[in-house]
């Protein structure tokens, strides 16, 4: 675009916009200012009680995770007791039916209890990993 075309269309521009701000008297132009500022506020009105609420439903959310996760411990807990003492209970039981006081003769039960407590711990750690995840998600 040559030079003279650009000068021509500013100094087009700049007379539309000085003959516009002529046309509109200083009442019209306050009453604007007025609207413009009371818009203003209401927007800012608006985000604040969206950022509350927000807030609000990310507290809850938060509150319910940590609740969830509390629960889970537990229930994780009570299994891992209940286990514990059926295997005992048991081990207990194959002794006296055996009449023995050593562990001879129950070497496969030891195996068993072995590959229950590693598939117990597998079962923790995926928990572990489950309630990790659940706590990076709510610190995000």
């Amino acid at each position: 675009m040559s030079t003279g075309k650009f000068i021509f269309g500013f100094l087009v521009g700049a007379a539309t916009g000085f003959a516009a701000s002529a046309m509109v008297s200083d009442e019209t132009k306050n009453e604007l200012a007025k609207k413009g500022q009371d818009l203003k506020e209401k927007a800012s009105d608006y985000a604040t009680q969206a950022s509350e609420q927000f807030s609000d439903y990310a507290n809850q959310a938060k509150d319910k995770a940590e609740e969830l996760k509390a629960t889970s411990q537990d229930k994780f807990e009570d299994m891992k007791d209940k286990y514990d003492q059926s295997t005992d209970a048991l081990k207990d039981q194959i002794k006296r039916r055996t009449n023995q006081n050593d562990n001879s003769e129950i070497t496969d039960f030891d195996d068993i209890v072995i590959d229950g407590k590693q598939a117990f711990n597998e079962a923790k750690d995926s928990s572990k990993k489950m309630i990790n995840d659940i706590d990076r998600e709510i610190k995000k």
